[in-house]
């Protein structure tokens, strides 16, 4: 390879005076120091990681149009309210990206040309990905006469250095090559260079062991020594150093990790379990955790690079533990800290070779050099280094949570090479590995502090300052674009850094010298655990649930507000957790109360609120004790004294009606001391500089948590706040809404409660939220529908609102991103119409017509702006950026934006579903009038009277085709709202925005928009006009009951709840049913319920979460998903369409937890009769089915059956062989664990087939019937396998034994059929040419012969009986056919057993006469 060096090339840099190379593995911006390690060797010295000694030779930048960039944004920031400025920033926004673009192609460009001394070059750390910077006003750490160095990110003049020799062996314009020793002098301060410093750094720092890099007048020398040449396609290739996974394809598994450097091993190697699942699209992208990264260094050591060649020897770098992989003399595979083991050498070998060079997402073997053994991928499960605590196996534990459930299996070394051990080297996104380093680079400071406290250091101001501004930087990182990110808040769980935090907070802080600084740092790790918590990863949440017993502890620390910003945190734990708010008890809010009381702090009122809804459901029990603790068991006011209360004033800031109260009658009055002293609210809120003042966040903050009190329409709080203690009432609260002085995010708050206390109330009810498909007759008519709301609470204040939306909508018809306030009050206020509408009091066509206009414009984001007043032909450019690129961008401008669109898209969705009412009540009203003209004789023919006859031809009837198509147009046009709007251009534009809710909810309007005709059409075909007054009697109790479904579908239920929910089921449920007939099915009920949407609901229902440790919380729910699970499964019988829509949801069914049962019997009933489902089914969902048999066993033999009706359509006497191979392929996967009821020997089985009542009989029962239907359509293999469980001798012994009944041989007469005598390869093979002469034979023979006898009597004597028997087959349930029974019945079904196991015999004579034919 050429020696010389070029632009791009990845070098070291060694220093000849103290012999070690430069490096820096901090990437905070206090920590940007580079060091110079002492003592280390040329080839082979100990590097954590190979990134932190490696730079990047890069053309000097062009950086002036930068630098003006950033200093409007700090001129900017510094006045947030002057638009000039604002525009001034876009401007340079602009020409600094140009600029940035500029220099990327230049360096692109230069790449590969040879560098020459006197050449001004930059030098990019690889692991910081910053520049080598020259400081003018900071002085050396460790001499005083010398300037710093640090890492910096940005291009400046004082990033540039001159190459040049260190000896005169070489001059300027030379060419530089590797080996060379070299001096660098800065371009900013000519005649200075980087220098090495005599002494180490100071103990307090992270490199105390390392000498300084530093600029001064005296030179040092370095010899560069080059790691990486780039070459062409290099970025497909594996590099040295590159980070990189590797995936076991054949056990879908990565090889893993767990532990943080310069600490103990967590967890050690192991594969994790990440199979690929088609309906997760996650799982189809690789890994992006941590704990799966890897990186090569080559044996030779870490400063030889390039690209990895086949076979060579290598080492493999943990980079969370930066340890080597290696195998132990023991053979196990492990880690370890020494990097010259000769045991922690490996090779990678090809398994499908093109090259001498590994490129990515290839295929290898990995060999183990000493020993010569391969890694391999056993099946066994890795066992856990941390072995639980026995609190921790408690069930109400809080440590017993697991963030993660994925199989980890054991990664072992064996002698002989697997075929199936084959990795796939996958490579790691740039971008994953820049968030990495940066995250890595903040654990030392944080590793120094506490083993620093730990040997009782004191700390100073100093690195107070630094490490909280380390902090404060972590925490920002993780936002990216005003939203967490997730891919960055991991790390802190894959570096263990959140456990680094809490050793940190474990520090005793109380009466330490040092408290105050100890202080400062424990508020801004918090901060740093709250920003972690942020976003919806479940995972974050549970990883740090095991901590909240300590964080409890600290909410009574008040120095520095430490107790506060704990709660702060310990609240963002809680959010929307379900594992933890369940956890959460009554003695814990009581707790959270008090220290509410004894420290009036907002932060405690954000506590109380994430405890009463989680998730979008409701916590009513919380709601209720949380009302009753805070607002009802203290005074409300000095004034206001409760005869029930304990003697003190809640803590709640009053707000009043100066009228109320003596002072200005219309105006809002506030008080933050119990009534003591009023406030006007409008100089309350201006005075109190928003966001950083705690009293006004305690208002904003009171209000958000009575608006979570009352969300779901809890009526016991709304009637506490807004009647019994009046807190807050109607006047007020309008009053607030309108009024234009008060700040518009308090105003969207105020819009918000109007709409939880006095709009989406239980009272009013949903009219316009689903499409309606069923009509009654009688009601059918021309004029337009109008719902009497008169008896509603929201009607009285209807009017009201009606006029000020119509005010504010019609000043508000577009959007400014800088006012995010207003935006997110136009959010509030579209939310408002939604309910509005929904509820019915928008009705009619006019009413949507009028909403309609400032709905499009609001929508339309060619209408927004970026800053209000945006005039003039300077900012022309800037708002030509805004709308091409800047408002489809992630910001909080843009986000403020996108959540008022969004909801205004939701009210679109709304105007759709009227629409589409208003166009199928008129195509009612027209059949309706066709139907009343064709039925009276004296009246003309109507014009579309054919078209009420199935025998109608559309070929043959033109004109009245012609005519129906001219009806239809008339309709459309009559009910035509979009014609004057541009629709369909809106909406794409909107797709265009960088947020999934935006794109998705687009593109379904969208697709609704063109698919009005369609849909018309297939829901004609659906609705139902009702004319029988029990049909009709039907839908008018559904009006009633189903608005209460709704509302308790999304809730966590209490006991009162939990009855009145299974009261509506139980009542769905014999709709569905014949009256007396419970096996019968109700088929114009069905489609009712089906029309008014039954089906959904339920499914809401079965979307909630059951947590099993927690049974005792969720019992009710558990008999709600059982009586749910048995709607389902009524609905579904003999209906096709419930049958197929269930089968799309067959994924969630299938993994629904709590009513195991139900939900066998409801998933056999969806492929029951229908061979459309049972050939859609795949092979990973019988395996799940498998699965569940082996969990439950005889405990839920439903499931057997549920593979019977898989496997074969009953009704259509066919079977699936498809499916049948299925089921026999996990049958033996399984097989220990399953069968091992029919595995017994002949004795236990008898046993278990002449007890009573027994759930292993069923088991037992069921299981050969399955066997038997597998079996059925001669398949050699399936009756191979099943004659290795049963033999003749076997089952013609269950056939003669009397103490079996009748319904249970069949299926041994089923086996003996299929299995013996109708196979694939005869009756001699099989072994049953032996049965004309066995004795055994003939004996059940005789049998046959009495119970035919038997049969006939009974027959000739009770003809109607047997016709019932003959209608539906026996109970395959011992247990169900005579528990509870009296004896009649008993015989009765004993009969029906009997009658259907001599028909299964004549089927067996038919076959045996069919093969002698």
């Amino acid at each position: 390879m050429d020696d010389t060096l070029c632009i791009g090339d990845i070098v070291c840099l060694y220093s000849e005076e103290i012999n070690g190379f430069v490096l820096s593995f901090q990437t905070s911006s206090v920590h940007s120091e580079i060091a110079v390690a002492r003592g280390q060797d040329r080839v082979r010295p100990q590097i954590p990681d190979q990134q932190v000694i490696a730079f990047e030779i890069c053309v000097a930048n062009r950086y002036k149009l930068n630098k003006k960039y950033l200093k409007s944004v700090t001129q900017s920031n510094d006045d947030p309210d002057n638009i000039a400025l604002k525009n001034n920033v876009s401007q340079n926004k602009i020409t600094a990206d140009l600029e940035s673009e500029d220099n990327a192609l230049e360096q692109k460009r230069q790449q590969g040309r040879k560098v020459l001394y006197g050449q001004v070059i930059q030098l990019r750390h690889l692991f910081s990905d910053k520049y080598v910077h020259v400081s003018t006003t900071k002085t050396s750490n460790t001499e005083s006469n010398n300037m710093a160095v640090e890492l910096r990110s940005e291009n400046a003049k004082h990033c540039q250095f001159r190459i040049m020799p260190r000896y005169k062996v070489k001059s300027e314009g030379d060419v530089v090559q590797v080996d060379d020793q070299i001096v660098l002098e800065s371009f900013k301060s000519s005649g200075q260079y980087l220098h090495v410093s005599r002494s180490p750094l100071p103990k307090t720092s992270v490199y105390s062991h390392c000498c300084e890099l530093n600029l001064s007048v005296v030179q040092s020398g370095f010899t560069i020594y080059r790691k990486h040449k780039p070459g062409q396609d290099d970025d497909k290739k594996i590099k040295v150093s590159d980070m990189l996974r590797f995936y076991h394809k054949e056990m879908e598994a990565y090889l893993v990790a767990e532990g943080l450097f310069d600490d103990e091993i967590v967890e050690d190697v192991h594969l994790r379990v990440r199979t690929v699942d088609q309906n997760n699209p996650k799982t189809l992208f690789p890994s992006s955790s941590a704990v799966t990264y890897w990186q090569i260094e080559l044996q030779e050591g870490p400063i030889a690079g390039g690209v990895l060649k086949w076979e060579q020897q290598c080492k493999i770098i943990h980079m969370c533990t930066r340890k080597y992989l290696m195998v132990d003399t023991h053979g196990k595979v492990t880690l370890t800290v020494n990097h010259l083991n000769p045991r922690t050498v490996f090779r990678l070998h090809a398994v499908i070779r093109d090259s001498d060079d590994i490129p990515f997402e290839s295929y290898c073997r990995i060999e183990h050099v000493v020993s010569g053994f391969w890694l391999h991928a056993d099946a066994a499960d890795h066992k856990s280094s941390n072995q639980p605590s026995i609190e921790d196996e408690k069930s109400d534990s809080m440590s017993g949570l697991k963030y993660s459930t994925a199989q980890v299996k054991q990664i072992v070394a064996i002698k002989e090479k697997q075929y199936d051990d084959a990795f796939t080297v996958q490579s790691v996104d740039g971008s994953l590995c820049n968030i990495f380093n940066y995250m890595a680079g903040m654990v030392p400071c944080i590793q120094k502090l506490v083993n620093d406290k730990k040997d009782g250091l004191v700390l100073n101001a100093k690195s107070t300052h630094e490490v909280t501004m380390a902090l404060h930087e972590m925490r920002e990182f993780m936002i990216v674009n005003s939203e967490p990110s997730k891919n960055r808040q991991k790390l802190m769980r894959n570096l263990r850094i959140v456990d680094l935090l809490v050793h940190l907070l474990r520090i005793p802080c109380r009466g330490a010298p040092d408290q105050m600084h100890l202080t400062k740092i424990f508020v801004e790790a918090y901060a740093v655990l709250y920003t972690y918590l942020m976003g919806d990863s479940r995972k974050n949440e549970l990883y740090i649930a095991k901590y909240i017993d300590f964080f409890l502890t600290q909410f009574e620390y008040k120095e520095g507000k430490i107790g506060l910003n704990a709660a702060h945190m310990v609240m963002e734990l809680i959010r929307d957790n379900r594992k933890i708010v369940d956890r959460i008890s009554h003695q814990h809010i009581d707790k959270f109360v008090e220290r509410l009381r004894n420290d009036k702090n907002y932060r405690y009122l954000d506590l109380l609120s994430v405890l009463c809804v989680c998730d979008g459901v409701s916590i009513a029990d919380n709601q209720k004790y949380i009302t009753e603790a805070w607002l009802m068991r203290g005074n409300k006011s000095l004034d206001h004294v409760n005869v029930t209360a304990v003697g003190h004033v809640n803590c709640v800031y009053l707000t009043d009606l100066g009228q109320k109260i003596g002072k200005k009658e219309g105006v809002v009055y506030v008080s933050t001391n119990g009534g003591r002293l009023w406030k006007e609210l409008q100089e309350f809120a201006k005075n109190s500089q928003g966001e950083t003042n705690e009293e006004y966040l305690f208002l904003e903050h009171q209000l958000e948590l009575f608006r979570m009190l009352c969300h779901g329409q809890n009526e016991f709080s709304v009637k506490v706040i807004t009647t019994e203690l009046d807190y807050l009432t109607w006047d007020e609260a309008f009053s607030c809404l309108s009024d234009t002085n008060l700040p518009d995010r308090l105003r969207a708050q105020y819009c918000d409660l109007i709409i939880t206390l006095f709009v989406d109330i239980g009272s009013n009810i949903s009219v316009v939220d689903r499409v309606c498909l069923s009509y009654n007759y009688d009601k059918i008519s021309n004029d337009e529908a109008r719902i009497d709301q008169s008896d509603s609470p929201t009607y009285r204040y209807f009017p009201q609102l009606r006029d000020w939306i119509a005010n504010f909508l019609g000043t508000n018809g577009d959007m400014t991103a800088s006012e995010i306030g207003n935006n997110m009050l136009v959010q509030q206020v579209l939310r408002l119409v939604y309910y509005l509408v929904m509820y019915g009091f928008y009705n009619q066509t006019d009413d949507i017509r009028k909403l309609l206009s400032p709905l499009i414009s609001l929508l339309d984001g060619r209408n927004d702006k970026p800053y209000p007043n945006i005039k003039g032909q300077e900012v022309k450019e800037v708002l030509k950026y805004f709308h091409e690129v800047t408002r489809y961008q992630k910001s909080p401008e843009t986000k403020a934006i996108v959540d008022a669109k969004l909801q205004a898209l939701d009210v679109l969705n709304l105007f759709f579903n009227f629409i589409f009412n208003l166009r199928m009540e008129k195509l009612m009203v027209l059949f309706k009038n066709t139907h009343d003209q064709a039925s009276k004789p004296n009246m003309s023919p109507p014009e579309l009277g054919l078209l009420l006859f199935e025998t109608f031809d559309i070929e043959n009837n033109y004109s009245v085709s012609k005519s129906a198509s001219r009806v239809l147009n008339n309709i459309f046009d009559e009910t035509e709202f979009f014609r004057n709007y541009e629709v369909t251009q809106i909406l794409l534009d909107l797709s265009h925005y960088d947020y999934d809710g935006m794109i998705c909810k687009s593109m379904h309007l969208l697709n609704r928009f063109y698919s009005f005709h369609h849909k018309l059409f297939s829901q004609a075909i659906q609705a139902q006009v009702l004319i029988t007054d029990a049909s009709v009697d039907i839908m008018k109790r559904l009006s009633v009951i189903l608005p209460t479904l709704r509302r308790l579908a999304t809730a966590k239920l209490n006991d009162e709840q939990t009855k009145e929910l299974d009261k509506i089921l139980e009542e769905l449920i014999k709709m569905c049913q014949l009256k007396g007939e419970d096996n019968e099915s109700h088929q114009m009920n069905q489609k009712i319920l089906y029309n008014h949407g039954v089906l959904e609901d339920a499914l809401t229902i079965l979307s909630q979460a059951i947590d099993i440790k927690l049974l005792d919380q969720y019992g009710g729910l558990k008999k709600i998903f059982q009586k749910t699970f048995i709607l389902l499964q009524s609905m579904t019988l003999n209906n096709k369409v419930v049958q197929r829509r269930l089968f799309d949801r067959l994924e969630m069914l299938l993994y629904k937890e709590g009513a195991p049962a139900e939900l066998a019997d409801l998933l056999t009933e969806i492929f029951t009769g229908n061979s459309n489902t049972c050939m859609k089914i795949q092979s990973h969902h019988v395996q799940k089915i498998v699965s569940l048999i082996s969990k439950h066993k005889s405990a839920v033999p439903q499931f057997l059956n549920l593979l019977n009706a898989v496997v074969k359509v009953e009704e259509l006497d066919l079977p699936l062989k498809r499916n049948q191979g299925f089921v026999m392929t996990y049958f033996m996967q399984y097989r220990s664990e399953i069968a091992y009821i029919i595995d017994q020997d002949e004795k236990d089985r008898e046993q278990v087939l002449v007890s009573k009542n027994s759930k292993e009989l069923d088991y037992m029962i069921a299981m050969v019937d399955l066997l038997a239907t597998c079996a059925e359509g001669e398949n050699r293999f399936i009756e191979s396998i099943c004659q290795t469980i049963f033999k003749i001798s076997d089952l013609i012994g269950v056939l003669n034994n009397k103490l079996v009944c009748d319904n249970l041989k069949k299926p041994f007469l089923r086996f003996l059929l299929w299995v013996y005598m109708n196979t694939a390869s005869g009756m001699i093979e099989s072994g049953a040419g032996d049965l004309p002469h066995d004795a055994k034979m003939w004996e059940f023979l005789n049998s046959i012969t009495q119970k035919l006898k038997e049969v006939k009597l009974f027959v000739e004597n009770n003809k109607e009986k047997t016709k019932q028997l003959l209608k539906g087959p026996p109970t395959k349930s011992t247990h169900e056919s005579t528990e509870g029974s009296d004896q009649g019945k008993i015989e009765t079904e004993r009969m029906r057993g009997t009658i259907h196991y001599i028909f299964l015999f004549i089927l067996v004579i038919k076959v045996k006469l069919k093969q002698r034919e």
